[in-house]
């Protein structure tokens, strides 16, 4: 795609941008979708807005020197979005048409540490959550000797489970947290935490002490 041109005019001047992809009421789309649009003349900047319902709830991002772009976030599997990009200006913005699209069933899953940075022995707790449209099973491998530990869900579109666990050794972890469907479709998460060696008291000073009843 061609370079979208800088040089100034007045808002009332710009072209509303034209939508390229995901296509209007496209199905089965990636759940990490590129949005693509034309080229504005005049166009300084482009503000991109995907949402369920209302505007306000949804995503956005000002775009400056693309056009595209790829939210880092996973969207829900097998749900269904509307999206809009507004070329602006210093004078202000166009909106394009509201285009709408449909993600793909699958599953999404994501891991959380709190704390995130620990020390030795001190425990931690992971939240493992996990969505689609029937989701069985969660796992956690938490980047040390102790492995996956599974978890069983009841079935549904979410699952979620909590671990605590604490590390013996210093060092830098990465955590892997996977989730599975009824239909073997499966999706995977990491995060890092990081271990401290937890800080040994240090003894009594008893220099200078005698013994004695301790009156005088």
């Amino acid at each position: 795609l061609p370079l979208f041109t800088l040089n100034f005019v007045s808002a009332d001047m710009l072209d509303p941008p034209e939508l390229i992809t995901p296509d209007d009421g496209e199905e089965g789309v990636s759940l990490t979708p590129v949005f693509r649009w034309y080229p504005v003349t005049g166009a300084e900047w482009y503000n991109i807005y995907v949402y369920e319902t209302y505007i306000s709830d949804g995503r956005s991002r000002e775009v400056l020197d693309a056009l595209h772009y790829q939210f880092y976030e996973p969207f829900l599997p097998g749900t269904s979005y509307k999206w809009m990009v507004y070329a602006c200006n210093s004078e202000g913005c166009r909106q394009s048409e509201e285009w709408s699209f449909t993600t793909e069933a699958g599953v999404t899953v994501s891991v959380t540490a709190n704390p995130p940075r620990a020390e030795t022995g001190e425990q931690i707790y992971f939240v493992v959550s996990g969505e689609g449209d029937n989701v069985i099973a969660l796992y956690i491998n938490f980047g040390d000797e102790a492995g996956f530990e599974p978890y069983a869900c009841p079935g549904g579109p979410s699952c979620i489970n909590g671990w605590f666990h604490s590390y013996s050794t210093a060092g830098t972890y990465t955590v892997t947290a996977q989730t599975r469907d009824n239909e073997g479709q499966e999706a995977e998460s990491q995060i890092i935490v990081t271990i401290g060696e937890a800080e040994v008291p240090s003894p009594p000073d008893t220099s200078g002490r005698t013994g004695g009843t301790g009156v005088i």
